[in-house]
């Protein structure tokens, strides 16, 4: 028999589109260019002996980890706040 367990995502696991930044309020980096995201700026963590997603057509994943210690699912740095990393998280709620 296989057991098969289904995570509910965080809202996070959808990229914001390219464009301006607007920020809340007068952020001091309201203005600047939000680039792309591609696979080649995301970093998946999944089990050793789990089957690794395909990336889009042509690109490749900037890595992949195998660290069970951690919830994160995919990680990428955001081109405005260079300094902090966006996580992709299963919601608690998942059973």
């Amino acid at each position: 028999m296989i057991y098969c367990l289904q995570l509910l995502l965080s809202n996070s696991l959808a990229l914001l589109h390219p464009g301006l930044f607007r920020g809340r309020g007068e952020h001091p980096k309201m203005g600047r260019v939000k680039k792309r995201i591609t696979a080649a700026d995301v970093i998946i963590n999944i089990g050793q002996d789990a089957v690794v997603p395909a990336p889009p057509a042509g690109q490749r994943w900037k890595k992949v980890v195998h660290n069970n210690t951690v919830t994160w699912l995919c990680s990428w740095h955001d081109t405005i706040n260079t300094q902090a990393g966006a996580y992709t998280r299963p919601l608690f709620s998942s059973t």
